[in-house]
């Protein structure tokens, strides 16, 4: 399904009523171009609903003018004032050097754009920056199940009467469709569909990516890209790593460790007992343990009730029924569980910051709180870590890594998964490689369920299915900037 091209505002004929419908189809698409081109590449990258930064002066600038009766318009003031595609969030100056803000309210021309646009002009925009110095990671794209979720998703959008729903989807879209084009453009010079991704390393250790890319993306849009596949993560990470720097903390103070931290001890052994249990606290919620495990990993990257923890999150954020967070929250184990992890970054962070070596390897030290500092040691850590399961897994089977997972073609194996569990017991005996069985469904039912359009029972149930997964996810995309006037 293609999107229609947002039609001329009434209001512009109205006021130019003697324009011709030729001159006044160039200006709009003069507008609708330039529009698209400062907010495409932000749009489809940015992972939420942010204000875009926008070079207002230019836009303006490059709209140029128009004569209509012996008078002058500016294209861009007339369009951009009462258009409503895009809402004025901050107004930049030249005096600031800073660009305006923007809010994007109307995607159809984005949309109109992806669907119309050469793929030259996606290429250029993209990777218009890269030059012979430029290390890329090439990512193999299942074309075919790329293909069926971009349609099953303009039907989801079509069909669904929430707009929270319809604005989460519509930018997943835009991202699908963008990738489409790339692995479409690349496809004769690999003979495959391949997305291309410009690597970034932070100074954290961590190999990230600029750009369009599968690691900052929506998990189901990633199985989508990837089709069947098999993902592997570190199991309980955060608190296996954090335990593991303890334990060289109290060796190297010789400080008995059998007796430190056992909450955090116990959960690595136990898991699944442990939010099962505390999963009894949530009845109003369909997976009370799927949130539970959001909670303690939430926990573990330093979230409290009301303040987010490295990634993002916040315990009120995610269980949202205020009198089962208080239950929770009252809830004995968990209370010391929490504590222990203050104790461990304070006991990690006061340790590190009396390493002169270290603080002299980190760039803007000073610039660091607690939690960007145990941030910055939890992902060199977990970088370095998945570098040595990695060594043990064949170039040709990896698909791509995603921080503390790695996405491969088919199952790794026997011997190889032996290697690396040995390898873990020597690093870091609390981590264990997962494999999650559900993966190969998502890339392989899912597979099929993008191929198809729902006919028999089953697989509406499935439709169904993913579009209360896509309805959560929603909600949580706009909770993000609601959360500060939650009542506690």
């Amino acid at each position: 399904m293609s999107r229609e091209l947002n039609p001329i505002p009434k209001y512009f004929r109205d006021k130019f009523p003697n324009l011709s419908d030729k001159k006044a189809n160039k200006y709009w698409l003069t507008y609708l171009n330039v529009l698209t081109k400062y907010t495409m590449k932000p749009y489809v990258t940015l992972n939420h609903k942010m204000p875009i930064n926008f070079p207002y002066g230019k836009a303006r600038d490059e709209c140029s003018t128009f004569k209509y009766q012996k008078k002058r318009y500016s294209i861009w003031a007339e369009f951009g004032a009462g258009a409503g595609i895009i809402q004025l969030i901050t107004k930049g100056s030249n005096l600031t050097h800073k660009n305006s803000e923007i809010l994007i309210k109307d995607t159809r021309h984005l949309q109109w754009a992806l669907d119309t646009q050469d793929k030259k002009e996606i290429i250029s925009l993209y990777y218009g920056d890269c030059d012979d110095t430029t290390e890329f990671d090439i990512v193999h794209i299942d074309y075919l199940s790329l293909t069926h979720y971009i349609r099953k998703t303009e039907d989801d959008i079509a069909n669904t009467k929430s707009q929270a729903l319809k604005t989460h989807l519509d930018k997943i879209l835009s991202k699908a469709k963008t990738i489409k084009l790339i692995s479409e453009y690349f496809y004769p010079l690999y003979n495959d569909h391949v997305l291309p991704q410009i690597i970034s390393t932070s100074s954290y250790g961590r190999r990230y990516y600029k750009g369009i890319n599968l690691q900052f993306c929506n998990k189901i849009l990633r199985h989508a890209c990837l089709g069947k596949c098999n993902e592997y993560d570190l199991a309980t990470a955060v608190y296996g790593i954090k335990l593991m720097v303890a334990k060289h903390i109290a060796d190297y103070n010789q400080t008995d460790w059998n007796t430190q931290y056992p909450r955090t001890k116990q959960y690595i052994e136990h898991k699944e007992l442990i939010r099962e249990t505390l999963a009894e606290y949530i009845t109003v919620y369909s997976d009370g343990k799927k949130l539970i495990k959001q909670v303690i990993t939430a926990v573990g990257f330093g979230a409290t009730i009301s303040s987010p923890a490295w990634n993002g999150s916040a315990i009120a954020s995610i269980v949202k029924n205020k009198q089962e967070r208080i239950a929770l929250l009252k809830d004995e184990w968990l209370i010391e569980f929490i504590e222990e992890q203050k104790q461990l970054t304070d006991t990690i962070t006061s340790f590190y910051l009396n390493d002169t070596d270290f603080i002299d390897s980190i760039k803007d030290m000073d610039k660091m709180n607690k939690k960007q500092l145990m941030a910055y040691i939890f992902q060199t850590l977990e970088y370095q870590i998945m570098n040595a399961v990695c060594e043990h897994i064949p170039d040709k089977l990896i698909q791509l890594r995603v921080h503390d997972a790695v996405y491969t073609r088919s199952p790794i194996f026997a011997n190889d998964i032996q290697e690396i569990k040995l390898t873990l017991e020597s690093i870091c005996p609390y981590i264990t490689l997962e494999h999650n069985k559900d993966s190969s469904a998502k890339g392989g039912d899912r597979h099929s369920k993008f191929k198809y359009s729902p006919s028999t029972e089953e697989e509406i149930i499935e439709h169904k299915q993913l579009i209360r997964q896509e309805e959560t996810l929603a909600k949580d995309y706009e909770n993000i900037y609601l959360s500060q006037s939650i009542n506690y």
